[in-house]
């Protein structure tokens, strides 16, 4: 029985890290969408504004690191077009 617990700990795991990576992929390409979308003025200024915020903002979860990876590749879509 021992034996049966252990697979299915390391099948569930292996799920679960596909996962995660998974959401990553996808919160980096809709960062990138979005700041693709404001360079293209098909997304207000105070909504892109309001995202860089929201990312900016410190917290102490698992999702922090996301959360600056995806602040910093919304800024590097924007590139120069936005400099404030």
């Amino acid at each position: 029985m021992n034996n049966n617990n252990m697979v299915l700990k390391k099948c569930l795991s292996g799920v679960l890290n596909n996962f995660q990576f998974d959401f990553q992929k996808k919160s980096i390409c809709n960062c990138r969408f979005i700041g693709e979308l404001f360079r293209n003025g098909a997304f207000p200024e105070k909504y892109i504004l309001k995202c860089i915020g929201d990312l900016g903002k410190e917290k102490n979860d698992n999702n922090y690191e996301l959360q600056m990876h995806c602040l910093c590749t919304i800024l590097q879509s924007l590139g120069q077009y936005y400099q404030k």
